[in-house]
């Protein structure tokens, strides 16, 4: 319980201390979190959809949904910190995860 604490403890002063470089930074990491767990969900949708065990609709429903939760999440960093830096990558990463989505729905079958 000692490392839960410690985290929590960390989390809670990088939040309160928050600055542009912050939400840089998580803005990355929800970018990349975004982009893996997409690609996850559509190589499972795939294997779905070849078993007829889902529907290309239901698979575009499930992607599309993921993708709204973190270009949500991205615009969330404003909270962290503000600026013009900020805002032109919140904007520039919610575009490059619609512009991934797009390709993702391409590749469903």
């Amino acid at each position: 319980m000692t490392n839960v604490g410690t985290a929590a403890l960390a989390s809670a002063l990088v939040l309160v201390n928050g600055d542009e470089s912050t939400a840089i930074a998580m803005i990355d990491l929800i970018k990349e979190a975004a982009l893996a767990r997409l690609k996850i969900e559509f190589d499972l949708g795939l294997s779905l959809i070849a078993n007829g065990e889902s529907t290309k609709e239901k698979e575009i429903d499930i992607l599309s949904t993921w993708n709204a939760y973190y270009v949500n999440a991205i615009g969330k960093a404003r909270d962290l910190g503000k600026g013009d830096r900020v805002d032109e990558s919140i904007l520039t990463t919610q575009k490059e995860l619609i512009k991934n989505l797009d390709e993702l729905l391409k590749g469903l079958k």
